[in-house]
């Protein structure tokens, strides 16, 4: 994530806007993959990979909402990504 300095995304420095969630280009990427972000259980996107996105970076704009699981304890919902060919 561009605002989590070492990869530790803190709640007192993440912006209203959200952060945004940077895939970086992974062996095997091609036209057809489909990038799938989640955090935690309630948020959820795709990004389908066409030929002017093969070896570049995907990013996803994630509103900080989304990161914050409880707003009267705030604890941070597990980020994954899956990348899979659909040929």
């Amino acid at each position: 994530m561009d605002e989590a300095p070492e990869e530790v995304l803190d709640p007192v420095y993440l912006p209203a806007k959200g952060a945004v969630v940077r895939i970086v280009p992974y062996t095997g990427m091609a036209v057809r993959d489909h990038v799938r972000l989640s955090v935690g259980t309630h948020y959820k996107d795709v990004i389908p990979i066409d030929a002017n996105a093969v070896e570049k970076d995907v990013e996803f704009r994630v509103a900080a909402k989304n990161f914050i699981a409880n707003s009267s304890a705030p604890t941070f919902a597990k980020c994954h990504f899956l990348e899979t060919l659909l040929t």
